[in-house]
């Protein structure tokens, strides 16, 4: 992480740490409500908001992969035994959430009519699956390798 700020105190550095951290929540917040302000409420042109929304994506990538990126997710990986059986939780996992986000794609839009529609829609799904288990298992990977490096210390 940058330094802006520097100190001996570990108390100081954590708190603006902290301060940094709530800033960082506020912005995406006041970004969010510019994009559904302007266009959901008011329904502005995209090149209106698209700044904000592209930012307030940014923000939130950034976080996602710095964290799952960090090896911090998963405590409990210590061993190959409890690492193959979290990966097949991380494989269920991604299949129910995929499974959630088809259904409520086909609440929002109904179900597909034709052949071509049900492929898209199958796709969506393994794509969703594929991509949710592929982050999940990088970040379990991660979590593994530090956790290893730790008690081999």
């Amino acid at each position: 992480m940058m330094k802006w700020f520097a100190s001996a105190d570990e108390y100081i550095e954590k708190r603006m740490t902290q301060f940094f951290s709530e800033a960082g929540i506020l912005i995406a917040v006041l970004l969010l409500m510019d994009v559904v302000i302007r266009g959901a409420v008011l329904r502005r042109d995209l090149s209106e908001y698209i700044v904000s929304a592209a930012v307030l994506g940014i923000y939130i990538v950034y976080v996602l992969f710095r964290y799952l990126l960090s090896g911090m997710e998963y405590t409990d990986i210590d061993n190959d035994g409890t690492y193959r059986k979290k990966r097949k939780q991380v494989l269920y996992g991604s299949i129910v959430w995929a499974a959630v986000v088809l259904f409520a794609d086909i609440i929002f839009t109904g179900l597909p009519s034709g052949a071509r529609e049900w492929g898209s829609l199958i796709l969506f799904g393994l794509l969703v699956v594929l991509f949710c288990y592929l982050i999940s298992l990088v970040s379990l990977n991660k979590s593994f390798k530090r956790n290893k490096d730790l008690l081999d210390d």
